[in-house]
């Protein structure tokens, strides 16, 4: 029989399932925020596209439903500290005045079941979001080579046109697939540019988000290619407009 009190092993199983989602995860951790310092149950931490993204989690083993004030309080610790979102556990509900104080914060309601699609979900619109600004942020890197090549065509520029042309479309196709996904209907479909599968049914957010981010990982890795054999070119364009 375990000697582990209930409590913990709620924390634990909590932080375990983070774990395996490949979080790194600390159990009881002091987090510093603007206001102070704040004793988390779980905090949970990944990296992704070079960014640190932390979630918090607060774990109410009790035997009543949460009430309304333990929400206010996770989501004042979430805004001191940072948190990109946090997670209020129960396994015996939440009173309705929490699950109202939740509609458009980062907080997240959850039992132990629901926990593993609701986290999954959250991760899945954080890199959907993250994947939006991305692919603006690459549409800016392109579009001056673009106009650049196009000011001084030459034979020897016109691979290098195609290219950037193909780059854009691929952005294109990613933004407007996140458009109509933003309805959540599925299934969709998505022309899918460099995953080996041209045109890809996709039946979930996170399999969207999954199979985008290998898109747009590729979509930044040729930019990078192209911005190192045409630097200069890109930079005498900028001064002349």
């Amino acid at each position: 029989m375990s000697s582990v009190v209930p409590w913990r092993q709620y924390q634990r199983d909590v932080a375990d399932h983070f774990q395996q989602l490949g979080f790194s995860v600390a159990v009881e951790e002091k987090i510093y925020g603007a206001r102070g310092s704040h004793v988390v149950d779980v905090v949970a931490r990944i990296e992704m596209f070079g960014v640190l993204v932390c979630w918090i989690v607060e774990c109410k083993l009790w035997n009543r439903p949460v009430e309304k004030e333990n929400v206010l309080t996770l989501f004042s610790i979430a805004q001191d500290v940072g948190a990109d979102r946090a997670f209020l556990m129960s396994e015996s509900g939440f009173q309705a005045g929490a699950v109202r104080h939740v509609i458009n914060t980062n907080v997240t309601l959850a039992s132990l079941e629901e926990l593993n699609e609701l986290s999954q979900l959250a991760l899945a619109k954080l890199i959907i979001g993250r994947l939006r600004r991305d692919i603006f942020t690459a549409r800016e890197r392109l579009y001056p080579i673009l106009w650049a090549i196009q000011d001084k065509p030459t034979d020897r520029l016109r691979s290098t046109y195609t290219i950037v042309v193909s780059l854009l479309a691929a952005c294109m196709e990613m933004e407007m697939t996140l458009n109509r996904a933003a309805g959540n209907v599925y299934p969709i479909r998505y022309i899918a540019h460099f995953t080996g599968t041209p045109t890809v049914t996709v039946d979930s957010e996170i399999e969207l988000a999954r199979l985008i981010s290998a898109d747009m990982a590729e979509v930044t890795d040729r930019i990078a290619k192209v911005e190192g054999g045409y630097q200069g070119l890109g930079e005498a364009y900028h001064g002349t407009r």
